[in-house]
């Protein structure tokens, strides 16, 4: 007597074994291998309340609300049935919990993964969520770090603008492959940008990316895209053409002040040129000019030379008036972002809607803010005037070794909610802190946040404190300013004009004179 009908059992095993092999592992036989990752979002450090991990089918699983607040996309969470709906600028993304069936724009595709719950959150793979939504992701194996970066559409020609030869790569960032090589003065046709990077059409017709920093944008086009520039916004151009083309400040009498140790002082403006000397952290030498990302220095010695802007604060001298109300009085001001991140790209802290970076626009304001407190007596100091290599302790160690009369951090505010607008000031003075100190901080912002509300007429949100690591690892009076919300379409294009960014800066400057004229 047979029990078992040997020829049903083998077609059952089959099927269960086509089920597996065409349907990856799972919910909880996908066990993470590695938690201790980092990710980077447009070229800024991401934390989340949950680790992103790689899972067993080598895919890194991150949350999902990373997915709906950094990468912009509506979600929707069906508990019942465990069902992810994303959705971004027409795509449409399903997913199902411990399911690797997925649909994009009703075309039913297979997962290598499957989203997981874990610690209470919906995990997603980041990849093939990222790349459906338009986003490029690059998982760097010697950082155990992931690279996520969004990419916008632009229409322009930028040219080459190096001693020698420049890079082209296959992804915006270093960490991607060299794929071709281009001379200086090369014209290129750039149609996308995404974090600092350019991808531009190649004179072979192949495409590739190009780091921001050693190009120069083209300028002119048609008679007729000029017309029409003109015509949609001729003002707020004029306000943007005049900021970039004409810095607030010019070298003259300044000096450098070199933020770590053995820095190659070269010849000429680029890592080609021969190195003629050093410079140590503290040192400070002349400085005659710029060119690109680079300036050019006199060393103690008397020699010329060029240093990397990256790898220096620069110390403007004061105006030589006499009785000016800021004589003898030195102010840091910290252009908040433009940090050199691991890939080699600069951090551009918040990114509009429409592309703007966070970490241009602090910079003219702070310019701004600097140029009028350099004309009232005082001695300035910029943490950076492009990219910088220093830490956030690094840039409030600065104002402390050469006992700032006060700190200024400038930054835009960014929300995941586009109708929150405002203006604030935050600064860091917990009860263990000196009283004197504390209650000169608190003067400071209030100060600075009452003259940028009156001179910009947004939102007050009004004078906060907050555990800021630029505050917190200062000694002297400190703050930092939230302009206003690159999030917020309004306060967007306002940020984006000449005329506001030096309303900004006017501003901030108004209230540290009244706070140190005192």
């Amino acid at each position: 007597m047979k029990l078992f009908n040997t020829s049903g059992l083998k077609v059952i095993v089959l099927a269960a074994l086509v089920f597996l092999f065409a349907f990856p592992a799972c919910g909880a036989e996908a066990q993470d291998v590695n938690s201790n990752i980092k990710m980077y979002f447009n070229g800024s450090t991401v934390t989340t309340d949950v680790n992103p991990f790689i899972d067993g089918n080598s895919r890194t699983m991150v949350p999902l609300r990373f997915i709906s607040e950094k990468m912009g996309a509506y979600v929707e969470w069906a508990m019942g049935v465990q069902e992810i709906t994303i959705k971004k600028d027409g795509s449409l993304i399903k997913l199902k919990i411990g399911s690797s069936a997925a649909v994009v724009d009703d075309k039913n595709i297979k997962l290598d993964t499957c989203p997981v719950i874990r610690g209470s959150r919906t995990m997603v793979p980041l990849r093939f969520v990222g790349e459906q939504l338009g986003s490029l992701v690059l998982w760097s194996k010697g950082e155990q770090a992931v690279y996520i970066n969004t990419v916008e559409e632009v229409n322009q020609k930028v040219v080459v603008d190096v001693s020698s030869t420049a890079n082209i790569r296959k992804g915006p960032n270093t960490a991607y492959p060299v794929v071709s090589k281009v001379t200086n003065g090369t014209v290129l046709e750039a149609f996308a940008v995404s974090a600092g990077w350019y991808q531009v059409i190649l004179p072979d017709n192949s495409k590739g990316w190009i780091s921001g920093t050693i190009v120069k944008i083209k300028d002119g086009g048609s008679d007729e895209d000029e017309d029409e520039d003109e015509d949609e916004d001729e003002d707020e151009d004029k306000d943007q053409d005049e900021d970039e083309d004409n810095p607030p400040f010019e070298i003259d009498g300044d000096s450098v002040i070199f933020i770590t140790n053995s820095v190659n002082i070269r010849t000429g403006p680029s890592v080609d040129y021969n190195v003629i000397g050093q410079g140590n952290k503290g040192d400070e030498m002349a400085a005659l000019g710029e060119q690109g990302d680079w300036i050019k220095i006199r060393t103690p010695d008397g020699r010329q030379g060029w240093v990397a802007n990256w790898l220096v604060a620069f110390k403007k001298k004061p105006d030589p008036r006499r009785n000016a109300v800021l004589e003898g009085r030195i102010i840091v001001i910290d252009p908040g972002h433009g940090s050199v991140q691991n890939g080699g790209w600069s951090d551009p802290g918040a990114v509009s809607p429409s592309g703007v970076y966070e970490r241009d626009v602090n910079s003219k304001i702070a310019f701004a803010a600097g140029e009028i407190l350099s004309k009232e007596g005082a001695t300035v100091i910029y943490t950076r005037i492009g990219d910088t290599s220093l830490t956030l302790q690094g840039r409030a160690e600065l104002a402390n070794n050469y006992g700032a009369d006060a700190f200024i951090c400038v930054h835009c505010n960014s929300s995941t909610n586009p109708s929150v607008a405002g203006t604030s000031t935050y600064y860091y003075a917990p009860s263990s802190m000196d009283m004197e100190q504390r209650l000169a901080r608190e003067k400071l912002a209030t100060l600075v946040q009452n003259e940028l509300v009156k001179a910009l007429g947004r939102r007050n949100i009004g004078v906060l404190q907050d555990n800021f690591a630029v505050l917190r690892h200062t000694w002297v009076p400190s703050i930092l300013v939230e302009t206003a919300f690159l999030s917020n379409p309004e306060e967007e294009a306002l940020l984006r004009s000449g005329s506001f960014q030096q309303k900004a800066g006017e501003a901030i400057a108004e209230g540290v004179i009244k706070f140190l004229d005192n």
